[in-house]
């Protein structure tokens, strides 16, 4: 068998790290569809694209070839813009979001068996205005968040730590709304 594997590096070590886990992954499922030929190859292609410094989205285009075989399917990943650690929806969800995520799964899939969504699912991007769940094959469900938006987890708030409330009346006003914003960007606060 041969491996070809693009995938990024940067100097957060932790991402690093989930890419390292990710691709052996890949790996490890195409060994085991592998007959053990001279002519099995594997070859790994990636794309990323960032929403904002919270979420990265993360898609390996992984193509195998099994003698005269050829199959292409897409891995699907969102992991923490700072840490690099792979999410899960149960990360980026909260409450009841299983239930409503699945009228849309079986709208959208045109299932009529129940569905299945674990708060461990991986496989997944979201971006500002949509949450994409991928499915068997090259199936998607699009989301807008528009329609769920108190699933979305923005951010959470660990009540044992110190924190403050602000809130500015007389607004918005195109100077000082935009002065206090980043003022509040550059102190990391959240809006």
């Amino acid at each position: 068998s041969a491996y070809i594997i693009y995938s990024p590096k940067t100097e957060n070590e932790q991402f690093n790290q989930t890419i390292t886990s990710l691709t052996d992954s890949i790996i490890a499922d195409f060994d085991s569809k592998a007959p053990g030929e001279d002519v099995d190859v594997l070859f790994v292609d990636y794309g990323i694209k960032t929403t904002d410094s919270k979420y990265l989205n993360l898609n390996f285009i992984v193509n195998m070839q099994f003698g005269e075989q050829k199959e292409t399917v897409q891995k699907h990943y969102c992991l923490n813009g700072v840490s690099g650690e792979l999410l899960s929806l149960q990360d980026v969800c909260r409450g009841e979001f299983a239930q409503k995520l699945k009228l849309f799964v079986k709208r959208d899939l045109e299932l009529e068996d129940d569905v299945e969504i674990a708060g461990d699912y991986t496989s997944f991007a979201l971006d500002s205005e949509n949450l994409s769940l991928y499915w068997a094959g090259d199936q998607v469900v699009t989301v807008p968040l528009k329609y769920i938006p108190e699933l979305i987890d923005y951010p959470k708030i660990d009540y044992n730590k110190p924190m403050i409330a602000l809130t500015f009346d007389d607004g918005p006003n195109k100077t000082q709304t935009n002065r206090l914003l980043d003022c509040l960007e550059q102190y990391d606060a959240r809006v």
